[in-house]
């Protein structure tokens, strides 16, 4: 699988790394899958969600628009060495309605955004929709139940 960086769409990449490897299904070597910015990992009820915001952009609505959104079960600590926390988890298997992961580096929600003209500080309005990255169930089918290691720096 292709590595899918998203660095240049998400908020404050200065010094902030989040890296997603994909653990090998059997005998073989990790592969990087996603490269952000900075990142967010929230635990909901039952469930983590890796969420990372698209910087200086808004949706309709002004809530904030995200790069990506992965669902995660089984997040645990790893270890933090040399300035980076290592966690691991699992993507999770039984929720496509939370993921939403670009497919490629080419991932362009700002096609048919516009500027608002509403604030006072300059953003961008992605249209109704555009949120979140469009679901690819694809992308879903090849890692839904895989364990990622989670990389922060």
């Amino acid at each position: 699988m292709d590595l899918i960086d998203l660095t240049h769409l998400c908020r404050t990449t200065n010094n902030r790394s989040t890296r997603v490897v994909l653990a090998p299904p059997y005998r073989g070597a990790r592969e990087e899958w996603l490269k952000l910015g900075m990142a967010d990992l929230i635990q909901h009820q039952d469930y983590w969600i890796l969420k990372a915001y698209l910087k200086n952009a808004k949706d309709f609505e002004h809530d904030g628009a995200f790069a990506l959104r992965l669902p995660l079960i089984g997040v645990t600590f790893e270890a933090i060495y040399a300035n980076q926390t290592h966690m691991y988890g699992w993507v999770r298997p039984d929720d496509h309605e939370d993921f939403n992961v670009p497919t490629s580096s080419s991932y362009n929600p700002f096609l048919n955004a516009t500027v608002c003209d509403q604030c006072e500080e300059k953003h961008y309005v992605v249209p109704e929709g555009f949120y979140v990255p469009p679901f690819d169930r694809g992308l879903y089918e090849t890692v839904k139940g895989r364990k990622v290691q989670l990389i922060f720096s």
